[in-house]
C-alpha cells in the first residue's frame, strides 16, 4: 500500500485475555463475566492506521442472557452487552483512555452461530479515537474447532470495511464447563 490508500493487507496485534465468571446465568438472571485483556504492539501497516503501534489493555464487564427456542432451525437467541475501559499508549508517549461499549445478538443452532455486533470506544484526544464498528459473523461449529467468516463495517472513525475468515481450536482440557 502506498500513500493514503484505504485498501490492502496487514498482520494483526496479539491479544491475551482472561475471562472470569462473576455470576452464572439461570432462568432469572444473566451471565456476568469480567474480561481482562492485554494487547501487544505486533500489528503491521501502522501508517494506514490499521492497528495501534503501541501496547494497551482493557477491562470490560459482559452481561448476557439466552432465550431457548424449540424449533428445527433456531435453538437459542443470546443478547449480550458490555461496558468497559480501554487504555493505550500513543506514539508521543501520551496515554489515551476510552470508555468502551458494545451490543450483540447471537442466533444459534447445533451447527452454526450468527453474531451481529455494534461496538466502539470513545477516546479523549479527538484524533480518530472514537470508532463505531458493525460486525456480522457466521461460525460453523465442529467438535474441536470452529470455522468463521466475518464482515466488518466502519460506521464512524474507522473508514475500513473488511471480510475476515479463520478458525479457532478449542482447548477443551483448559476450558471449564459451566451449567446454565
Amino acid at each position: 500500500m502506498k500513500g493514503d490508500a484505504l485498501s490492502g493487507t496487514a498482520a494483526g496485534d496479539f491479544y491475551v485475555q482472561t475471562r472470569m465468571l462473576i455470576l452464572s446465568e439461570n432462568n432469572r438472571r444473566p451471565n456476568i463475566i469480567l474480561n481482562s485483556t492485554l494487547k501487544t504492539a505486533s500489528g503491521t501497516n501502522f501508517n494506514q492506521r490499521r492497528y495501534f503501534d503501541t501496547p494497551g489493555y482493557y477491562f470490560d464487564l459482559e452481561i448476557g442472557k439466552s432465550l431457548s427456542l424449540e424449533n428445527r432451525f433456531l435453538n437459542e437467541i443470546r443478547f449480550v452487552a458490555n461496558l468497559g475501559f480501554l487504555c493505550w499508549e500513543t506514539t508521543n508517549s501520551t496515554q489515551n483512555d476510552a470508555p468502551m461499549y458494545g451490543w450483540k445478538i447471537i442466533l444459534s443452532n447445533h451447527w452454526f452461530d450468527f453474531d451481529n455486533t455494534l461496538a466502539g470506544y470513545y477516546g479523549w484526544m479527538n484524533n480518530g479515537d472514537a470508532p463505531l464498528v458493525y460486525f456480522s459473523r457466521l461460525t460453523m461449529k465442529r467438535t474441536n474447532f470452529n470455522i468463521f467468516v466475518q464482515y466488518q463495517y466502519g460506521i464512524y472513525d474507522f473508514p475500513y470495511h473488511g471480510v475476515q475468515a479463520g478458525f479457532s481450536i478449542g482447548l477443551t482440557k483448559l476450558t471449564p464447563k459451566y451449567d446454565r
